[in-house]
């Protein structure tokens, strides 16, 4: 990864710190078809419970703004009763028109209730809970009357927030299909977003984007929270923030334009089905031969529009599981990699603890020989010097003649 200078750096931060600031909805945003845009962009944070989401938004809000006081903080984990049904959801508005909503852990993403309580909020409903709950004090603080706190409000941009500390061992069975879910239902793919990537081992880091991409998740942002101990971000953190806000708002507006294209087919459909089969539009003596001929290629067309965008739909569907499946491949191979290399480190290290072993043996039995050689050595000296001895003796007596004397009785 090239290194960016800390000028170049604080240019960047200028500059999408300035199209966030300044964007509304629909802004820049060009099209054949008159669209009518939300009048806020509201982004929703999902995630397991202790990920990080509460933290984020206090990181998103100092990003956003350039500066954070302590008391603007969002409460971190203390007005949340984790696990539970009752859970309070939290608001936080960015800029005049970007909001971020903290919703309730996500602890089971392979739950099928999950997905219903995903619907259910991207929808503006709170699911499970029949009351919806906002914490407030952010939104009076601000005092901005475009938001109503006592319902909820639809999510044009999700946001699945991984920690690189606490998600690393995670089960994410499940979390491909949730992500094929909210690409059907949204147009759009979710955003990814690791947390405490300051604090953590940059292999669980790599891991974690491994398997995030293999989920199909493509945008995929590391960044620090702010803390206690920590009441600032350095500069390329912030600029990761940034631009997580500056895809969240291109994610937001094209939801908004799919989502209205998706109304227009259903109504069209719904017209259609009204109509009934008997009630197509007939050519009369009024109508030309040629004025029916166009009708009936104009409706071959559409149908065969909406065949061609079924089949891009499929072909793309293909590319994306052929991706996901090459990068599964990719990775079970490292895995396998591994595996063998660590069975091979293995393997040396019995044979090196064998060689070892044996040259210990070998020197213990280069000892003994050594040993029983010096002794050898030392019988046959001493056994030389009897020798020498007795053959002394011999000369000088020519024999060996022991003489006794005894009192009285004298023996030879």
């Amino acid at each position: 990864m090239a290194t960016i200078s800390e000028s170049d750096l604080l240019e960047d931060i200028r500059e999408i710190h300035d199209i966030v600031k300044d964007y509304k909805p629909g802004k820049n945003v060009t099209l054949p078809d008159k669209i009518s845009f939300p009048e806020n962009l509201f982004v929703g944070l999902f995630g397991r419970t202790g990920c990080g989401k509460s933290s984020l938004i206090n990181s998103l809000k100092f990003a956003a703004q350039g500066r954070l006081r302590k008391s603007q903080w969002i409460e971190v984990a203390s007005q949340e009763k984790a696990g539970g049904h009752t859970m309070f959801r939290k608001i936080a508005n960015l800029t005049q028109c970007i909001y971020v909503i903290d919703n309730r852990g996500l602890d089971n993403p392979s739950a099928e209730e999950v997905h219903a309580e995903i619907a259910a909020q991207l929808d503006g409903d709170r699911g499970y809970s029949e009351q919806v709950q906002w914490l407030g004090e952010e939104v009076q603080r601000f005092d901005i009357p475009a938001v109503d706190r006592k319902k909820g409000h639809p999510i044009t941009c999700a946001v699945f927030v991984f920690s690189a500390i606490h998600d690393i061992k995670s089960d994410f069975a499940g979390l491909n299909h949730l992500v094929d879910f909210l690409h059907r239902r949204q147009g759009c793919y979710p955003v990814a977003v690791i947390t405490h990537v300051d604090v953590a081992e940059r292999n669980d880091i790599d891991i974690l984007l491994a398997v995030l991409r293999v989920s199909g998740i493509g945008d995929i942002y590391e960044v620090a929270n702010i803390t206690n101990d920590k009441t600032k971000l350095d500069a390329q953190y912030q600029l990761n923030l940034l631009n997580l806000i500056e895809r969240c708002i291109t994610i937001g507006n094209d939801t908004a334009v799919f989502k209205h294209y998706q109304r227009v087919e259903l109504e069209q459909k719904a017209e259609k089905a009204k109509m009934g089969p008997t009630e197509k539009p007939v050519p009369t003596a009024k109508v030309s031969h040629q004025g029916a001929q166009s009708v009936k290629r104009t409706e071959k067309s559409q149908e065969w529009e909406m065949v061609e965008g079924e089949r891009r739909e499929v072909e793309q569907l293909k590319k994306d599981l052929e991706k996901r499946s090459m990068e599964l491949e990719f990775l079970e191979r490292d895995h396998k990699m591994k595996m063998e290399f660590e069975k091979q480190q293995h393997e040396l290290q019995m044979e090196r603890q064998k060689l070892e072993s044996r040259e210990m043996q070998l020197q213990e039995e280069e000892r003994e020989r050594r040993f029983q050689e010096q002794l050898r050595k030392i019988e046959a000296d001493k056994r030389e010097e009897l020798m020498r001895i007795m053959e002394a003796n011999r000369s000088k007596g020519h024999g060996f003649r022991p003489v006794i004397n005894l009192p009285g009785c004298p023996i030879q």
